[in-house]
């Protein structure tokens, strides 16, 4: 392989991933070709080139980001984490409040109060795990987990008050959060075509 060739390789690194997968050995087989058939190897050859790389590569990133916004992908993703990090932080909450004796009464309340919030942490890391996965039903069960968190931490926090502070605003906010999130993807006609 000449420097040459090296160098364009180098150039090849400008575009987005996909595209270079997709193109880049007829990209390089039109290089050597065009390197070939050019009389003008010099300065004016690395600069048209550099130039024409330039300008391409950042309409083809510019295209790919538009794409990832107008789809909403990126975004969903990152609802997918936050329920996962929501769930995740509910679970170790739980744990705490056990370890320092929230949950030691033995009444009906308690018990209902304890399981109330490990299936509400359940259901919100699901959500996460399907929101990830995109699967056929993904939106669905997000609503549904949403529903469920907002109606057991509003139980928890009016029947039996165990739960910090901050574990009762991600209990509900989140939740909140995710559920409007999730109509407005469906009011601008995103959310039903999560299928991959």
């Amino acid at each position: 392989m000449s420097v040459a060739e090296r160098v364009y390789r180098l150039l090849l690194r400008t575009y987005p991933p996909t595209f270079r997968h997709a193109y880049e050995r007829e990209m390089l087989l039109c290089f050597r070709d065009h390197r070939r058939q050019e009389q003008r190897r010099g300065v004016r050859f690395w600069a048209a080139l550099c130039l024409d790389t330039a300008r391409s590569a950042s309409s083809l990133w510019r295209e790919q980001i538009t794409d990832i916004i107008n789809t909403g992908d990126t975004t969903m993703k990152a609802m997918a984490i936050l329920a996962l990090l929501a769930g995740v932080f509910e679970t170790l909450n739980v744990g705490v409040e056990l370890k320092a004796g929230g949950f030691v009464s033995r009444d009906l309340l308690s018990q209902l109060t304890l399981i109330l919030v490990m299936l509400s942490t359940v259901s919100m890391l699901a959500c996460g795990v399907a929101l990830l996965r995109r699967g056929q039903r993904a939106t669905v069960l997000a609503r549904l987990a949403g529903l469920a968190c907002v109606v057991a931490f509003a139980f928890i926090g009016i029947a039996r008050p165990v739960l910090s502070a901050l574990g009762m605003l991600v209990g509900i906010g989140f939740p909140v959060a995710l559920l409007v999130f999730l109509l407005v993807r469906r009011e601008d006609g995103l959310s039903e075509d999560l299928a991959p």
